[in-house]
């Protein structure tokens, strides 16, 4: 079960142009993989406390936040360190 179980939503859209205009201000919009042929489905939640809420019933959880030029957003990086244990 995976983007498939977000099908329920009504605003999923594979293009972004789709979404974006007709999205209210404020909300959290993330790309999800489409299991069944691998494209992205684009979809938002009122909240990123909603999307979390939603998600934890979802299996396979890839979701790709959606930057926004014109809103604020906060900076982190994903760094990985490898080290040899001895």
């Amino acid at each position: 079960m995976g983007g498939a179980a977000l099908a329920c939503r009504k605003h999923i859209t594979i293009r972004r142009n789709d979404l974006l205009p007709k999205m209210p201000t404020n909300r959290f919009a993330v790309a999800f993989d489409e299991v069944e042929d691998g494209r992205k489905q684009l979809t938002y939640f009122q909240s990123l406390e909603d999307f979390f809420r939603e998600i934890m019933r979802v299996v396979h959880r890839n979701f790709y936040e959606m930057i926004r030029h014109d809103q604020p957003c906060c900076l982190y990086f994903d760094l990985e360190h490898c080290t040899n244990s001895h």
